[in-house]
């Protein structure tokens, strides 16, 4: 079997740096919320660091047997059959499509590479050689070997599809991103196909495709996204989360966010909020300033009901694959904005009232100790009257609650037009909230009291009443 020699520096390099990278991975996985890419790497650097020993052994004979142990074989199968459905996983959460990854789905990925695995390991091993022989003879074994490629390249095939979908709603800054991923995740399917599997024993279909998401990692800054802090508390959480990188292009963003924006997560990636029209202009105005600073001012969006939200900014620095990203809080304070605009209603409310009765109290003591006759009136009924009113009239209060205070006129007054409509007229015209001044001539036991009536509008126990003061005029009796 041909291995050429450069096979060895390609498989065992690439092994080496996709290790590396596995292990910064994996040192953030929490904080960035890649736990399962840094286990494609690793599956990777396994893969390519035990063909580079099996390429050395084949190469150079003295330095190790050949082929390599059994037990390293076993290893590198049980990664390989490992590798698509870790990879399927990474490209569903890649896409925003969590949905699809539910515990059935985690277990029918495990399930029949464990099943593969343990394949492998009995005819390495054989604890039932006559089991296999009979599954020889009837074919068995080259139907399994047949079904796992078909298994293994299926998965990828699946995992490409939804990256190709997810390829036409984001940016060109992160369209590189899912071509490195595609082509990486394609390569040995496509190198398989081309050379009729003779150029699987080296390893250099592994180990380019590993290159290629190492590049992609580095240089297309992968890690950028995929997905930025979902697994802790972005799908539970009641507040709207959303993601943007340095450049502010959107990154992540969590249910209530998509909600809120009116766009949903794979329309919404690699893009600035200036270039999507379906976010309400409210938020728009806000994400796509210049500098985003740690708190806005709340603000308001229109709508079928209009509603408040504060918007708050995290800033992490020097993540991997980015230089930092923001993490922006949205929170409804609808409730809030609600409750304290009732709250200041009330205390106006309060005051006011608390300023009435203040009026009322001082009006009341005026009004009792006023030496001008007062006589207070609703629907033209005299209901209060003060001790100077009393004195005026020479009557007792019983005489006075409850008449028309036309009775207490002279039938003589000093204009002919003077008449008792007029003075009627005139209570009506204070009691709709002008101010009415007039001469008048009242009668007391028998004589008549000039006097200047006023009527005026005023709030008496809470009440709209007419207030009529008369002010005696020089010269007040006459026989």
């Amino acid at each position: 079997m041909f291995i050429p020699w450069y096979s060895v520096f390609v498989t065992f390099g690439s092994g080496c740096i996709l290790l590396y990278l596995s292990l910064l991975v994996y040192r953030q996985k929490q904080i960035v919320g890649h736990s399962i890419f840094w286990i494609i790497l690793l599956l990777y650097s396994v893969i390519c660091l035990i063909f580079s020993i099996n390429s050395l052994g084949i190469i150079i004979p003295d330095v190790g047997p050949y082929p390599v142990s059994l037990h390293l074989y076993w290893i590198y199968y049980t990664c390989f059959y490992f590798l698509p459905g870790a990879i399927l996983l990474f490209c569903l959460k890649y896409c925003g499509k969590t949905e699809y990854i539910t515990p059935t789905t985690i277990i029918l990925l495990s399930i029949i590479p464990t099943i593969f695995s343990f394949i492998r390991f009995e005819q390495f091993w054989g604890f039932f050689p006559v089991l296999f022989q009979h599954l020889e003879s009837i074919g068995f074994l080259e139907f399994f070997h047949i079904f796992v490629y078909v298994y293994l390249y299926g998965i990828l095939f699946v995992a490409d599809i939804f990256l190709l979908r997810q390829y036409m709603y984001v940016s060109k800054k992160f369209r590189p991103q899912i071509i490195f991923l595609i082509i990486g995740t394609s390569i040995p399917f496509l190198i398989d196909i081309l050379t009729d599997g003779n150029y699987l024993p080296s390893g250099m279909d592994v180990s380019i495709s590993g290159f290629f998401l190492a590049f992609g990692v580095l240089y297309y800054e992968m890690l950028a996204y995929s997905p930025v802090f979902r697994e802790r508390f972005f799908e539970v959480a009641d507040t709207g989360l959303l993601v943007l990188n340095e450049k502010q292009l959107i990154l992540d963003m969590n249910p209530v966010a998509e909600h809120l924006l009116n766009i949903p997560l794979r329309e919404a990636f690699g893009k600035n909020p200036s270039e999507i029209p379906a976010m309400p202009p409210e938020f728009r105005s806000v994400l796509e300033q210049e500098t985003l600073t740690d708190s806005q001012p709340h603000f308001s969006v229109s709508g079928p009901e209009k509603a408040w939200y504060n918007i708050s900014v995290k800033w992490f620095p020097e993540k991997i694959g980015a230089d930092g990203v923001y993490l922006i809080i949205i929170t409804d304070i609808t409730r809030n904005i609600i409750l304290e605009k009732e709250v200041s209603r009330y205390t106006i409310r309060q005051y006011k009232e608390k300023e009435i009765t203040a009026r009322e109290i001082k009006y009341r003591e005026f009004f009792r100790s006023s030496k001008d006759p007062i006589l207070i009136l609703s629907d033209r009924k005299i209901i209060e009257c003060n001790q100077a009113a009393l004195q005026l009239f020479g009557k007792e209060r019983d005489e006075i609650i409850g008449e028309n205070p036309v009775i207490f006129s002279s039938p003589v007054q000093k204009n002919q037009d003077d008449v008792t409509e007029k003075f009627q007229y005139a209570i009506v015209n204070a009691a709709a909230g002008n101010r009415v001044v007039f001469p008048w001539v009242f009668t007391s036991n028998k004589k008549d009291i000039d006097a200047e009536v006023t009527l005026k509008l005023q709030i008496y126990y809470n009440q709209d009443v007419v207030e009529m003061t008369i002010r005696e005029l020089p010269g007040a009796y006459k026989k």
